[in-house]
């Protein structure tokens, strides 16, 4: 039938087709998208690359290293943690109540509460980590030290223990989202010996992720983290993570295909980093802490 129409009609016919079908398929496209919700997907592998190099995945440890924070925030858990969504301290690893007079506050720790060992968490775990350890004379972190020289912590039962404050403190709350420390694993290491202990390269914790492997290769090492499934609250819908260290910004960068995201300094300048680089977009965050500069005002 095609045979009857001119070259030209031809060729408008078929370019008419061709508008047809891209503009249903179009249409079709935009409805499904604006009558459709993205939905998380349970599994996958996130691989995130950082400048530094890991050393202590100790919560009571980790102070002043970003790589070793982020690992232990994510190995570890506290009798509290904070929601970066609504800013506030909630409840974590136990149910907290406080005294009227702001100078008592009991947590409960919740029954289904595990180390990623199995052991359950008791209240010996919290006498252990924020009175044995960071109380005694010998911790070497004095500022974390100080925040709990005023608090005379009580075992009540298995489960349930309280702090007792010399004096209120509103920034209690925010002390406690440290992670915990298993009482089972390092209660005969001496706390001077703490950081040559192995539970630093192997850590066991309560949090959402458990540790797998620490690889080295070079200058750089690889740290892989499986998801906890007997975690005590909403699972994490990444199955695993992997943290890819770097010595500095221009060897991320060279790898920066074998990354799924990376985190800057907050020196650099995100627009002249991740110009070149399309497939990324940038994500700002603000984390729970501020900077302060004490004068000598007597010398």
């Amino acid at each position: 039938m095609l045979r009857f129409f001119s070259t030209l009609e031809k060729i408008l016919i078929l370019f008419l087709i061709v508008l047809i079908v891209s503009t249903s398929w179009y249409l079709y496209r935009r409805y499904i998208r604006d009558h459709s919700d993205l939905v998380p997907a349970e599994g996958g592998v996130f691989t995130e690359g950082v400048v530094g190099r890991p050393q202590f995945l100790n919560p009571l440890l980790s102070t002043g290293n970003p790589v070793d924070q982020d690992i232990a925030q994510l190995v570890f858990s506290g009798l509290t943690r904070y929601n970066p969504h609504t800013g506030l301290i909630e409840d974590d690893v136990a149910i907290s109540e406080k005294s009227n007079d702001n100078l008592s506050y009991t947590f409960s720790i919740l029954p289904d509460a595990r180390w990623h060992d199995g052991t359950p968490v008791t209240a010996d775990d919290v006498l252990f980590t924020y009175g044995e350890v960071i109380q005694s004379p010998f911790f070497d972190n004095p500022s974390l030290q100080q925040s709990f020289s005023y608090i005379t912590l009580v075992k009540l039962d298995e489960r349930k223990i309280r702090f007792r404050l010399s004096e209120p403190y509103f920034f209690f709350l925010a002390n406690v989202t440290i992670g915990l420390l298993p009482r089972h694993l390092l209660g005969m290491t001496p706390v001077d010996e703490l950081r040559k202990d192995s539970f630093n390269q192997h850590p066991i914790g309560t949090g959402p992720y458990r540790f797998s492997t620490w690889t080295v290769s070079n200058e750089t090492y690889e740290i892989t983290l499986h998801r906890n499934d007997e975690y005590y609250a909403a699972l994490p819908k990444l199955q695993t993570i992997i943290f890819r260290t770097f010595p500095n910004s221009d060897d991320l960068l060279l790898a920066e295909n074998t990354l799924n995201g990376f985190r800057l300094n907050s020196a650099e300048d995100p627009e002249a980093v991740l110009g070149s680089l399309n497939r990324y977009d940038f994500f700002p965050y603000h984390l729970p802490q501020y900077s302060a500069l004490f004068l000598n005002t007597d010398r």
